[in-house]
């Protein structure tokens, strides 16, 4: 019964993101919450002999429990502060993946085209608390795979189709969103390079060339903000202008998401803030500011905005950088990388790494690691090629 019920709750996360994932709770314990649990006890031997192969895991989910015991012994904590140290309990979901991902895989690709059709028809209910902006991401991550798998036309038109529609607001009547489509059409760049060019003899091998191709393409999509960021570091931008202008506006400049400028500045304040708060103390800047309080009632305790202690910075990275300093965000993208390097030893460098580059960017300019939808969501982009590769569970125990 459970191992029919993984795939399709992780499906549900997928397709009704937000929505579903606030749907059913029990006080303060979510659906998201007993999925997890129930699907790791009941492959627990599975667990144990993946935490067996990459003891890294080991290490870095002992670091954050640790971390947390005794940010909760030195502090006050809440409710709130518990959802916020969950996103490195989200970090689980590779594994759940892994260890379901049979069944997971028959799933997507026995019911393609139904996926597709029920992500569309939420897009067009848009029940509350459905964020359009994530089944974008989804949607446009089924129609890349769906054509570099050669799947039957009829679903690459259907899919890409559903991605379009969603993107473009025609259904919904929201405007443009630029990272899901940023996020897609640089997977496809990027793929198309590194297989067109894997032909080249020995070309292909250097993967570090990539790498550092992938990363630098998103820093050129968004060379404003990262040239922003670095100038109000120096002291040329005066933060403090920025704080006034967020406090005169109020909740206006975080709940007004129309233009493009808007969220847009708004991005930059918060990460310019974190990043002065966390440079200004050694220990913050090691370990972080902890779990007790959300990052605006640390930077900007003078806004006024609704739900405060939840907001969070759209940059997961940056979020887990204010949270747990450059020791908890390094450890976490070894964790990444260690995830991506499994896939890559099966599947190849060149068709794992653009979907590792897509994930990357899902999560630099949303909020995705900090709840179980956009935690589900940034691990199947980056997965994708594995989802669709029935069998691959046997390698990640064995690589």
């Amino acid at each position: 019964m459970i191992r029919r019920l993984v795939p399709f709750i992780f499906l549900a996360f997928l397709i009704g993101n937000r929505f579903f994932s606030k749907l059913i709770s029990v006080g303060p314990i979510y659906i998201s919450e007993v999925f997890i649990v129930l699907s790791v006890v009941y492959r627990i031997k599975l667990f144990l002999s993946a935490f067996k192969t990459n003891k890294f895991f080991v290490l870095f989910f002992l670091y954050f429990i640790f971390f947390a015991f005794f940010d909760y012994l030195s502090s006050e904590w809440t409710l709130f502060s518990l959802r916020r140290v969950a996103v490195f309990g989200y970090f689980i979901f590779p594994l759940i993946i892994f260890i379901y991902l049979n069944e997971i895989s028959r799933m997507i690709n026995k019911y393609f085209l139904f996926i597709v059709l029920i992500a569309v028809l939420l897009a067009v209910l848009s029940p509350a608390g459905y964020q359009s902006s994530m089944a974008s991401q989804f949607l446009g991550v089924l129609f890349l795979v769906s054509v570099i798998k050669k799947m039957k036309l009829k679903s690459m038109v259907f899919s890409g189709g559903a991605f379009l529609l969603v993107v473009s607001g025609i259904l919904i009547g929201e405007s443009v969103f630029r990272t899901p489509i940023v996020t897609i059409f640089s997977i496809v760049f990027i793929y198309l390079l590194l297989n067109r060019t894997a032909t080249l003899a020995g070309f292909y091998q250097k993967n570090s060339i990539y790498m550092l191709l992938g990363l630098g393409f998103i820093l050129f999509l968004y060379l404003g903000l990262v040239g922003d960021i670095l100038i109000g570091l120096s002291g040329l931008l005066n933060s403090e202008g920025l704080k006034d202008l967020g406090v005169y506006l109020g909740g206006e400049l975080f709940t007004t998401r129309g233009t493009s400028s808007g969220t847009t500045g708004t991005r930059l304040l918060f990460w310019q803030l974190i990043i002065e708060n966390n440079f200004s103390k050694v220990f913050v800047f090691l370990f972080g500011n902890g779990f007790e309080y959300g990052f605006l009632e640390v930077v900007a305790p003078e806004f006024l905005f609704r739900d405060k202690e939840l907001i969070e910075p759209h940059n997961s990275f940056i979020g887990i950088f204010f949270k747990s300093g450059i020791v908890g965000l390094l450890l976490c993208f070894i964790f990444i990388v260690l995830v991506f390097r499994s896939q890559a030893k099966v599947i190849g460098f060149t068709k794992a790494f653009p979907f590792l580059l897509g994930a990357l960017m899902f999560a630099s300019f949303e909020v995705a690691l900090e709840n179980p939808h956009g935690a589900a969501l940034f691990w199947f982009i980056l997965l994708s090629p594995s989802i669709f590769s029935i069998g691959y569970s046997e390698n990640f125990n064995n690589s």
